[in-house]
């Protein structure tokens, strides 16, 4: 739609969790004029108390310097304040039946979309199932604004891609994936806006490309442990260290990456998403069958692990119910502390 390319303009972020609080910090940083817009009480409470509701390397430092100055906080949208909109609430999944809950990016959207006024400018930042962005934010931003998507307001899907515990560092390192409606014309401004923040942009053909992206990377990263896992299974059988042989096999050796097994997959993306890919992908009629299987042995690991303590114990005379365990190491990442 619009061939406007000013990074001046003022930005509002919806969600303020570990997506959209390390984003709406940065571009503060960068000298842009933020809103943080959070409904969570909790949440709000603490930034406008000035401190993080959640622990990420460098995050305290930035508010310290940007909240109250760059950076604002509240709960609800203005009318006619901002230029561009990032959505990045949450999508958590359903534990009973792990489908993803889209409830938070509908609200949203129409929250965006009651207030879209003509050359605006709406990123789409949260994890969604492919498709997603086409079936529930864009008609929620047209019937909520009366204003047609590419003609009046332009909408791209950009993926976050941090690791906890370098969010801020990799904000300003990796590669930007960005997808757009149709042409590549509306992802111009997205474009520029990102430059900002990164030297490379990398274009993809759709916001389902875009979308697909972000699943493909979590996905992938949750096979590779289950790969680790399973084969540290099988070499506790055999009487092997899987620990030390992954560190042997990966030594000098450029074509693996081996990862070390562990008592699990742990952190909010990687036990998620797998099941976001699943659910899309029996929509459209292929569920990847090494997705399901990669959960189902990275899940097992935890009960492995008490089966193997419990059978310990009982070897040394002990009875487990009547045992105290001590667990050292009670955090999702020690290394960087999070």
């Amino acid at each position: 739609m619009t061939n406007q390319a000013d990074t001046s303009e003022k930005i509002a972020v919806i969600g303020l969790g570990f997506v959209g609080l390390p984003l709406a910090g940065t571009f503060a940083e960068i000298g842009m004029t933020v809103t943080g817009i959070d409904k969570h009480p909790v949440v709000l409470e603490s930034l406008k108390n000035g401190k993080s509701h959640f622990e990420e390397f460098g995050l305290q430092e930035l508010l310290d310097r940007q909240l109250g100055k760059n950076l604002t906080i509240t709960d609800s949208l203005e009318p006619g304040a901002h230029d561009t909109y990032v959505i990045a609430v949450g999508t958590p999944v359903d534990p009973a039946t792990r489908k993803p809950i889209m409830e938070y990016v509908e609200s949203a959207s129409r929250g965006v979309g009651a207030i879209l006024k003509k050359g605006d400018l709406v990123i789409m930042r949260s994890t969604v199932p492919v498709g997603i962005t086409r079936e529930i934010v864009l008609p929620a931003l047209e019937e909520e604004s009366g204003l047609k998507v590419e003609q009046d307001f332009d909408l791209v899907f950009a993926p976050e891609r941090l690791v906890a515990g370098r969010a801020l560092q990799e904000l300003r390192e990796l590669p930007q994936i960005i997808g757009g409606v149709h042409s590549e014309a509306n992802i111009d401004r997205a474009i520029t806006l990102f430059k900002k923040l990164t030297p490379e942009i990398v274009r993809v053909e759709s916001l389902e490309s875009a979308e697909m992206a972000k699943i493909i990377d979590n996905s992938y990263r949750d096979l590779t442990f289950a790969y680790a896992n399973q084969m540290a299974l099988l070499c506790e059988k055999i009487g092997i260290n899987m620990n030390e042989l992954a560190g042997a096999v990966n030594l000098n050796y450029k074509r693996n990456h081996v990862p070390r097994p562990s008592p699990g997959v742990g952190g909010t993306c990687l036990t998620k998403d797998p099941y976001i890919l699943m659910q899309f992908g029996e929509k459209y009629g292929y569920v990847p069958p090494l997705a399901k299987v990669a959960r189902d042995i990275n899940e097992s690991m935890t009960h492995h692990v008490a089966d193997k303590a419990c059978r310990l114990l009982t070897e040394a005379g002990k009875d487990p119910k009547e045992s105290t365990v001590l667990v050292l190491g009670d955090a999702f990442k020690g290394k960087p502390v999070t």
